[in-house]
């Protein structure tokens, strides 16, 4: 905008320096809400993959592993011999 007082700050006549030209948005146009339902879909499948490794290497990894070669098992046989034997 121009001012009276012969302020050439904005340039030229005829030309406005301040009209900024939109940049591309990361967002690709969507939506807000749509942006929130993807972010929770995306955080909802990295949830149940992290669950399903985690319960893989919880439950079925040891079942298939030789049960009494862990070092759980030599603890929990030295705790009932200590609490036997006083």
């Amino acid at each position: 905008m121009r001012s009276g007082v012969g302020n050439d700050a904005d340039g030229p006549p005829g030309r406005r320096s301040s009209v900024v030209t939109p940049r591309p948005r990361l967002s690709g146009g969507l939506s807000a809400r749509a942006l929130q339902n993807l972010a929770l879909a995306g955080l909802a499948w990295f949830l149940v993959i992290a669950i399903a490794l985690t319960g893989w290497f919880v439950v079925v990894v040891p079942l298939r592993a030789d049960i009494l070669d862990n070092d759980l098992t030599l603890i929990y046989i030295g705790v009932r011999i200590a609490l036997e034997h006083g």
